[in-house]
């Protein structure tokens, strides 16, 4: 019984199952990880009351100025009331640097009552909406369709301002659903340099 103590002690040590280093092959993987820093120091000022011009029923009728508008279409004139956005106090950086900056109008309570057109939140119709559109640039832009993006933009003190312009949308069929009285629009305006 003594010569068989060794050579047993040997067999378990020297056995590859009960080997201390051990190698588990793990399966690689990588990460991305993304994320936008954002200056929260922006001043944002804007009307707190845009008031459209008052607009007859049969305008929205067969014939009329407001019956074959889209969402996308902009002519100017006086069916528009223009309005401005206006950023101060921006500059919270030591150096002049280029960033993209996202103007965002979202309408508040109700969803839009189509694509691209704010609900009226007073309810007095369910066939009549408003439609905002940006007006920088060479054409105008539904500001629920398109993302309002100015590139190369300069994060400063200096007033910027920019430009909108804001009428009435027709969403039916005819005259039926367009009542006389007060249309309201509630929009939340974000602006975010990225």
């Amino acid at each position: 019984m003594r010569y068989y103590l060794p050579y047993l002690f040997t067999l378990i040590l020297s056995s590859p199952a009960l080997a201390a280093e051990t190698f588990i092959a793990a399966p690689t993987m990588d990460v991305t990880v993304t994320a936008t820093t954002v200056l929260p120091v922006c001043n944002v000022s804007v009307a707190q009351e845009i008031t459209l011009p008052d607009t007859h029923i049969s305008q929205f009728a067969a014939g009329g100025v407001l019956n074959a508008l889209t969402p996308t279409d902009y002519s100017g004139g006086d069916i528009y009331t223009p309005f401005n956005i206006t950023l101060t106090n921006c500059g919270s950086e030591t150096a002049s640097i280029s960033r993209t900056m996202r103007l965002t109008l979202r309408n508040i309570g109700a969803g839009p009552i189509i694509d691209g057109v704010f609900s009226d939140y007073l309810q007095n119709s369910t066939n009549v909406g408003i439609v905002i559109f940006n007006t920088d640039g060479a054409s105008a832009r539904n500001v629920l369709l398109d993302e309002i993006i100015f590139t190369n933009q300069i994060a400063t003190n200096s007033e910027q301002v920019f430009h909108f312009a804001a009428r009435f949308q027709k969403v039916g069929n005819g005259e039926s659903g367009v009542a006389s009285g007060l249309y309201a629009a509630k929009v939340s305006v974000t602006a975010a340099y990225e």
